[in-house]
């Protein structure tokens, strides 16, 4: 099961940008992670997941791309 945090690219200092949740709380996030095309003003979902969550995600992902190219 996955956690969403919805938040807006409050401002934009440097390499890092503020994004402010809903309930008004501040993350400061590298601007390098951001979505192509993502400015300020922009919303924002941030997935949360276990690490455990996101490499079964990854390997599901991996195998059915693989089963795509394999039927050609």
């Amino acid at each position: 099961m996955a956690n969403w945090l919805s938040a807006k690219i409050e401002k934009i200092e440097g390499d890092f940008v503020v994004l402010k949740t809903d309930d008004n709380q501040e993350i400061s996030w590298s601007r390098d992670n951001l979505p192509p095309g993502a400015e300020k003003g922009t919303k924002v979902c941030l997935e949360l997941k276990t690490e455990s969550e996101a490499t079964k995600s990854q390997q599901a992902l991996a195998k059915e791309i693989l089963n795509e190219i394999l039927k050609g």
